[in-house]
């Protein structure tokens, strides 16, 4: 009994405890060691948060970690400490990477799968790639890259097209939701009121040279014209680099307005276009940067859902990039609900959030760039993943040699996804003949002439308008085979219920007229074989890739009632031939310069 309490003691169950903790603790260890070894080690690609697809993020995933961030500069210090090995940054940022050795040139050779035999045929070859707009601003690039980051002339200067792959392009938008206006007489921000705004700031404003320097559509009086509105609750993308460019034309001193608009950032200037841009909203608003009323969100997603979401009453309008717009735009996809006049719940409706493009404005491409300490076998990984993803089918404009032969290409795919078996079987279930496969084909042919027809810079509703004649014939009883085409596409369109002849030609004239992203059938296909496409759907931004530019125009922004969503396109379009809309590049800077403005900046704005 004795020995029973002994071995009960403190001092042995102490001593077992401690054995037994130690023996965990071992264990544990043992199984994260065995992990880690199970586990191979995958190298760090970066991105912006909320830009990217689901599907597109899990196949980067597979072969990479997958890492997001707010503001570029984080993306900067994973370069510099070999944390990241490629990523999504920005056209500005690139040029200091450049200068300071942190990146190397892309391997074009890879990434388009074709022997390239110098600069100058990798040049002809991007050119036709990328939208016109987006290579001459890559270009914009070739006077700041030739110098070292001492001022030295380079032995020979450097391009950012070879540094460089352009994701997507932006400008800026000021946003508002019109559901959240205070009456309704407010509701809407017409072009009169915008002008009637200017007219009245013009005559109470005491500065010197204002008419000189502040325009109906700029961002200072499009502000003016909805705090005048009640559209008081503003939120803004937290982009320092972006706010110190739209602030740049509004320095207030001395009764007068100096416009900095587009000036090299320099260690001399940084404050005075960062306190500029905080005159610019101050002024604008008759709030001080840190009211209650101001504040700013680097996560575009959340800008978005915040200002549809009609629970938020704390923002009303917002200073957004034009693809966060066009999501927004779209804002019956965004999961929120209101009440309609019957008091029946319902999506909020599309069109609900307005969206106004101001005068001095930025253009911004995000892009890929590489380490320069990638090894040959990751670099090889990284551009096969890609080739599989965000950057699948880039090289189509220049292997079909225009970008028209490649959205043929796409229609005759789409055709062929919805409605070839169908269209077969259901033929031949219906004709003696059973002709079905060779009644497709001629179907199949006279469409493509007319899509084909339709690809020209023209929006207009008299394009679409063509497949409705077609589709008239179709069903006409001048042709023998017209009751069989009905039975064809009432099947296909799942309408089981009886439905007039003209809406029948109506919903077929829409399914044909376009390439319809938003049918399943046709998602999945694009998800194995045109993730780039994908990765559109879910971002909404404008690509830089000429080829996927106009499959989303011609395609994307066609209404139920088979016409062109012309607001839609107007947002999604970066329009520099506007001569109401200047675009400026943002420069690149030193890091000292960029550390100095970025402590500058969140200690004058955020606090």
């Amino acid at each position: 009994m004795g020995h029973i309490k002994n071995f009960f003691s403190f001092k042995n169950i102490k001593n077992i405890l401690v054995l037994g903790l130690a023996l965990f603790i071992a264990i544990i260890v043992f199984l994260l060691v065995g992990f880690k070894v199970g586990t191979p080690f995958k190298p760090t690609f970066y991105n912006y948060k909320s830009y990217i697809s689901k599907v597109n993020e899990a196949k980067i995933n597979q072969s990479f970690d997958y890492k997001t961030f707010n503001e570029i500069d984080e993306f900067t210090v994973g370069l510099i400490n070999n944390k990241a090995i490629a990523g999504i940054g920005s056209d500005f940022q690139t040029i200091n990477l450049i200068k300071k050795g942190y990146i190397k040139k892309v391997n074009f050779e890879k990434l388009l799968n074709r022997k390239i035999n110098d600069s100058n045929e990798l040049k002809q070859i991007l050119q036709k790639i990328y939208t016109p707009i987006v290579f001459k601003h890559l270009e914009s690039y070739d006077e700041e890259l030739k110098t070292d980051e001492f001022g030295n002339l380079y032995n020979k200067p450097k391009h950012l097209w070879e540094y460089f792959v352009p994701y997507f392009q932006q400008d800026g938008v000021i946003a508002y939701n019109s559901l959240k206006a205070s009456d309704k007489s407010n509701e809407f921000i017409s072009n009169e009121k915008i002008i009637e705004n200017y007219k009245k700031v013009i005559n109470k404003s005491s500065i010197t040279n204002f008419k000189d320097n502040i325009k109906p559509y700029s961002l200072f009086n499009i502000l003016n014209t909805l705090k005048n509105n009640n559209y008081n609750n503003l939120v803004i993308t937290d982009a320092v680099r972006v706010n110190m460019l739209y602030g740049s034309p509004y320095k207030f001193t001395n009764n007068k307005i100096v416009s900095n608009y587009g000036s090299i950032v320099n260690e001399n200037n940084y404050k005075i276009l960062v306190d500029s841009f905080i005159d610019l909203i101050q002024n604008s608003t008759n709030k001080k940067i840190d009211d209650k009323a101001i504040s700013f969100n680097g996560d575009g997603l959340e800008i978005l859902r915040s200002l549809i979401d009609p629970s938020r009453k704390d923002i009303t309008a917002s200073i957004m990039f034009n693809g966060d717009a066009l999501d927004a735009y779209y804002s019956e996809d965004n999961g929120f609900n209101i009440k309609d006049k019957n008091q029946d719940i319902i999506p909020v409706p599309k069109g609900t959030i307005k969206v106004i493009k101001f005068s001095e404005n930025v253009l911004l491409v995000d892009g890929l760039v590489v380490s320069k300490n990638i090894s040959n076998a990751n670099e090889d990984i990284l551009y096969q993943t890609l080739r599989n993803s965000i950057y699948a089918n880039i090289e189509a404009a220049y292997t079909y040699n225009d970008e028209k032969a490649f959205q043929t290409k796409l229609y005759d795919d789409y055709l062929n996804i919805l409605f070839r078996d169908k269209f077969i079987k259901i033929f031949n279930q219906n004709k003696l003949n059973r002709d079905g496969l060779v009644k497709f084909d001629e179907f199949k042919s006279k469409l493509r002439k007319i899509f084909d027809s339709t690809l020209n810079d023209l929006i207009d509703n008299s394009e679409l308008e063509k497949f409705k004649i077609f589709v008239q014939d179709l069903f006409s009883t001048k042709n023998n085979d017209s009751e069989v085409y009905k039975i064809i596409f009432k099947k296909i369109l799942n309408i089981n219920t009886d439905i007039s002849e003209k809406k029948l030609i109506d919903k077929t004239s829409f399914v044909l007229s376009h390439i319809d992203f938003k049918n399943e059938s046709w998602n999945e296909f694009l998800i194995e074989k045109y993730p780039n496409l994908e990765n559109f759907t879910f971002i909404n931004y404008t690509p830089s890739n000429i080829a996927e530019y106009d499959v989303i125009k011609r395609n994307y922004f066609i209404n139920e009632n088979n016409t062109f969503d012309k607001t839609a396109i107007s947002i999604f379009e970066v329009n520099t031939s506007d001569n109401n809309i200047k675009h400026q590049r943002i420069r690149g800077v030193s890091e000292k310069t960029q550390s100095l403005l970025n402590t500058y900046y969140n200690l004058q704005i955020k606090h």
